[in-house]
């Protein structure tokens, strides 16, 4: 546990040394007072012992709590534990109601995120990522009673005249869900929420972007070149259709390669339905490709503890699903850009999702049935017939689909080395 000697610059200066990690700061001067670092704030804390047990007890957070005002909050805190009190049991109901009087927007956040959207949202790190990259930046350290309508609205004009009026709206529907939770849980009658009766900023946008086979073959080919996690996650996206966050969060667990079927347990889906995928021939063998990893357990702490596999097929810190997926995509466009060169037309503006698209209308073009494309991409079953009677899994006919699919992206892939292949003999 490091000592330092703490100081304003010291605390605003202090950074954890790699995401996930947290440090403790313990004060040189007063060594049961101490400030702990993680990824998204900064927490005072004094440790102590009471009824032969070492306790942790939180003072507050920084900045909203200040270097001196931590000190002195832990020197009361320590005299409490003089009188026989213990620190952690020693609020009382004025000191709670003068607590969540100051209580900042990001910890009101913070707690939204972790006792709710965790628990209840289908992709809470969305969640997160919108309050932490869009609202936290601007509203840290103000009091969460004391936001207002007027404080939406210019969020949502900023953003909005920013050109990222899409991002406006998620926005607003995350506000209006957590200060929705937040009122739920008061006993404030004149409390409201500031997000009621405010607009979306702009009409939604339905995306309607398709590869065509130009650019499959040059996603296909950038792919080619990415090299591991990104290739090969970007291929298994276009073989299987499946959703991103589904791909990228495959177990070696979940797979029998044997069998070609990927077993995908309900709460991996977005649906929250158990899902079978076949894996066609091509599948497989860049799966059985892979490497495997294998997590070291010391820098957690645990010296003792043996390495264990990595359950994750793709990637990049070994105990974690891979995710970086704005700059790999970036990148995965650079080199697409450069493959459409030869081709009559440039590379749209996509998204990794208008893979899922693309896969569905090419099914579509190979004359697939509509209930083994929505069987093939887990949608929820459409009319009564379908919803409460059809048990059949469809297995084999979502594997000739899927099959069929990888057959046709690999006749495409291969197009352009056969066109330059007859090219070269002709110049021979």
């Amino acid at each position: 546990m490091p000592k330092v000697k703490l100081t304003a610059k010291v605390v605003e200066n202090a950074t954890t040394p790699a995401p996930g990690v947290q440090i403790d700061l313990f004060d040189a001067s007063f060594p049961a007072f101490g400030l702990r670092v993680g990824g998204r704030r900064k927490t005072w804390f004094i440790i102590y012992r009471y009824g032969g047990k070492q306790k942790r007890h939180t003072i507050g957070h920084f900045p909203a709590l200040s270097l001196s005002d931590a000190r002195t909050a832990a020197g009361k805190a320590l005299e409490k534990l003089d009188e026989g009190i213990d620190p952690a049991t020693a609020r009382d109901a004025a000191k709670e109601s003068a607590v969540a009087a100051v209580e900042t927007f990001e910890d009101a956040a913070d707690d939204f995120l972790t006792k709710y959207a965790e628990r209840h949202h289908k992709r809470p790190e969305q969640t997160r990522w919108f309050l932490e990259h869009y609202v936290v930046p601007r509203w840290r350290g103000r009091p969460v009673a004391g936001i207002r309508k007027r404080d939406v609205l210019d969020l949502l004009d900023e953003l909005t005249e920013q050109g990222k009026g899409q991002a406006a709206n998620r926005v607003l529907d995350v506000l209006r869900k957590m200060f929705n939770w937040r009122l739920d849980r008061m006993d404030d009658e004149a409390a409201y929420n500031p997000c009621a009766r405010v607009k979306a900023p702009v009409p939604a946008v339905l995306r309607d972007t398709t590869l065509n086979d130009s650019h499959i073959r040059a996603i296909w080919a950038a792919a080619d070149k990415a090299g591991y996690p990104w290739g090969p996650l970007v291929k298994v996206l276009l073989l299987t259709g499946q959703r991103r966050s589904e791909v990228a969060g495959m177990r070696w667990r979940d797979l029998d390669l044997d069998r070609k079927l990927w077993s995908l347990p309900a709460s991996q889906t977005k649906a929250a339905r158990a899902h079978l995928v076949p894996l066609s021939p091509t599948a497989v063998a860049i799966l059985e490709s892979l490497p495997r990893f294998v997590v070291d357990p010391s820098p957690k702490g645990d010296e003792a503890a043996e390495p264990s596999p990595c359950e994750f097929v793709f990637t990049t810190l070994g105990d974690r699903p891979v995710s970086g997926f704005g700059k790999a995509k970036q990148r995965l466009d650079t080199a697409a850009t450069k493959e459409m060169k030869e081709e009559e037309a440039p590379l749209p503006e996509w998204r990794l999702h208008d893979i899922r698209r693309t896969f569905v209308t090419g099914l579509s073009a190979l004359g697939v049935p509509e209930v083994v494309k929505q069987r093939v991409v887990n949608h929820a079953p459409r009319g009564v017939t379908q919803r409460h009677y059809d048990q059949y899994v469809y297995l084999e006919e979502k594997r000739s689909a899927l099959e069929s699919w990888a057959n046709y992206i690999k006749d495409v892939s291969s197009f352009k080395r056969e066109r330059m292949g007859n090219s070269e003999e002709k110049d021979c």
